[in-house]
């Protein structure tokens, strides 16, 4: 227990214990609603005081250290930007997944967007922001630091699950020890048909995480290209032209109506000057 909270206990104590035998002999009614009256505040105060204490030795005992950020930027509902030790960094909330809603090689998914408004006022609204590491490593192959989320002591990780946002995945001891605590947050959110659970098929259609197959235009060479028929009569080869067309588009906005998620580099409509960020990808969503 903690020097302060034991000193404030103390201090409680002390101070209701002379309150009440100075009172006690006196038989007035008004003397005695003002003793009860301070008995049941006081009855609070502890109570409160208990759950506090509680919460710290249920933290500790997990050996999980809770540290100080600010909120910059919400990417979606699992990803959020922090200025954490006086650096701008990327978190990604551990033992979760939202709908995508952000990723250019694939549509915006059901419920994406709700998961990530639910993130983005539960952050923006509190007054404390802290940041806990597991036990495990701490970034993943992105560089992306792994970590639970508080907003006004409240874990994001688990609320966005609870409320039907957010299935648990990527549980990989031993970064997991709010694993069961997310689970049953999972279990009830499903139990009570919250959201991506409301649909029979919610987890194949909104968050399903199988690649989906996507055909790639594969760049051919400013040359004609010669293909090879052959004739049933003659057998004997005969050549066709093939050649593949570029397609042009004013800006971003006319390509996006065609192709929402921008184009690579290589594509018939990919052209240098809409790729301003020269990441060899032209009008990508950000």
């Amino acid at each position: 227990m903690e020097p302060m909270i034991l000193l404030s206990i103390l201090v409680i104590f002390c101070s209701s214990f002379i309150f009440v035998r100075k009172y006690m002999s006196q038989t007035s009614s008004l003397k005695f609603k003002r003793v009860f009256s301070l008995i049941a505040i006081l009855a609070i105060v502890f109570s409160t005081l208990g759950q506090t204490i509680n919460a710290q030795q249920a933290h500790a005992a997990n050996g999980l250290h809770k540290e100080k950020a600010t909120l910059v930027k919400v990417i979606d509902g699992d990803t959020v930007k922090l200025n954490y030790k006086g650096k701008v960094s990327t978190f990604r909330l551990l033992l979760i997944d939202t709908p995508e809603t952000k990723d250019p090689r694939k549509p915006v998914q059901k419920y994406g967007p709700e998961a990530s408004a639910f993130t983005t006022n539960m952050m923006t609204k509190a007054k404390k922001i802290e940041v806990a590491f597991d036990k495990g490593q701490r970034t993943d192959k992105y560089g992306r630091l792994l970590a639970y989320v508080y907003a006004d002591g409240k874990m994001v990780n688990n609320a966005v699950v609870r409320q039907g946002l957010a299935r648990v995945k990527y549980v990989y001891p031993p970064n997991n020890t709010y694993e069961q605590l997310i689970r049953a947050s999972e279990a009830r959110a499903k139990a009570e048909k919250l959201n991506i659970w409301s649909e029979s098929n919610s987890v194949k259609t909104s968050l399903t995480s199988t690649k989906k197959t996507h055909k790639v235009v594969k760049p051919t060479s400013a040359k004609t290209t010669s293909i090879h028929h052959y004739s049933k009569k003659s057998k004997t080869p005969s050549k066709a032209k093939s050649t593949t067309k570029k397609e042009y588009f004013k800006n971003c906005t006319a390509l996006r109506k065609k192709y929402p998620h921008g184009v690579k580099k290589g594509h018939p409509a990919y052209q240098a000057k809409l790729d301003r960020d020269k990441d060899n990808y032209a009008c990508e969503v950000r």
